[in-house]
């Protein structure tokens, strides 16, 4: 995709959001709803997530969103007690704040970088099976601002 595509959807997101007045949850449901409709891999499976939620228990939804929780919870918490981390933060805020905009000419439309934190793990079966995390699993996370790390492990 080139940049001037790729911005013009940025800045089409972000006036909706804006023009609307929408909360970031409101628009997270958005953005996951449509991206769900343009996602093939569930069309062609004949799933989606809804199709399998159904097929849990109760309980196994309500733990499930406890643990989304408390992971939510950690990652508030872990940025708002150290200082220097906030601090990287804001000076790379502020850094692609000013490169993302350079074009915009209109300060209502400009896009500002969100925090945000990825967690993954592949590979989590034999780490199961053994009851604590072995070798055979992989596990990263990443703190970024926009598309910069700020802190990362693998």
């Amino acid at each position: 995709m080139d940049i001037q595509t790729r911005d013009e959807f940025k800045k089409l997101i972000y006036g909706f959001f804006r023009d609307r007045k929408l909360d970031s949850r409101e628009m997270s449901g958005l953005l996951r709803g449509a991206f769900e409709f343009f996602s093939t891999e569930h069309v062609k499976e004949g799933k989606s997530w809804l199709d399998m939620r159904k097929k849990l228990s109760q309980q196994s939804i309500d733990d499930f969103e406890e643990m989304w929780e408390g992971f939510v919870q950690q990652s508030i918490d872990y940025v708002a007690g150290h200082e220097d981390v906030r601090q990287l933060i804001e000076a790379e805020r502020s850094e692609l704040t000013e490169e993302w905009n350079r074009d915009i000419e209109d300060g209502e439309n400009r896009i500002i970088p969100d925090l945000r934190l990825y967690f993954g793990v592949d590979g989590l079966d034999e780490s199961v099976e053994e009851g604590s995390w072995v070798p055979a699993t992989d596990a990263s996370i990443s703190l970024q601002v926009g598309n910069r790390n700020i802190i990362e492990m693998m």
